[in-house]
């Protein structure tokens, strides 16, 4: 996928569209000390280890939800003999979201949370924004009007 490199500074935390859907495992290094590692013992690989580890801990859960997921829809698009209460719970989460259970929450990693009609929104931090804002709070001005600089 798109998001594997062997500088762990290269990999985005967030993970890619191409990530998530990847058959592949993950590369898992192992805390054990004599463990094959392409790095040599010392702090880069126990960072190196520390932070591919503490990811898949985070991503791992995501990605098996998902997978789940795309497995019931995939099945419900192919199959003549669907099964009712999984095309009702299907449809549910299809148009207004919640709480898929794959496998009645038999297996791990099988619930997963789906929110429909999701609309992104850039959110910028701007330091000298909050700045200027605190700047005219001392002069007096209490208005709403910020001045953008």
């Amino acid at each position: 996928h798109d998001n594997d490199f062997e500088e762990v500074s290269n990999i985005l935390i967030i993970p890619t569209n191409k990530e998530i859907l990847c058959d592949r495992s993950p590369f898992l290094p192992s805390t054990l000390h004599n463990s094959l590692h392409f790095l040599p013992d010392g702090p880069a690989r126990l960072l190196d280890t520390q932070f591919r580890l503490l990811r898949e801990d985070l991503l791992n859960p995501i990605r098996g939800g998902l997978s789940n997921l795309l497995t019931a829809l995939l099945q419900e698009y192919h199959s003549s003999t669907n099964d009712i209460k999984l095309s009702k719970e299907l449809k549910k989460i299809q148009d207004g979201g919640g709480r898929f259970s794959y496998n009645n929450g038999v297996n791990e990693n099988g619930d997963l949370q789906v929110y429909t009609n999701i609309r992104f929104a850039n959110i910028i931090y701007s330091p000298l924004q909050e700045l200027v804002r605190k700047m005219q709070e001392v002069e007096g001005n209490t208005g709403k009007e910020v001045k953008d600089y």
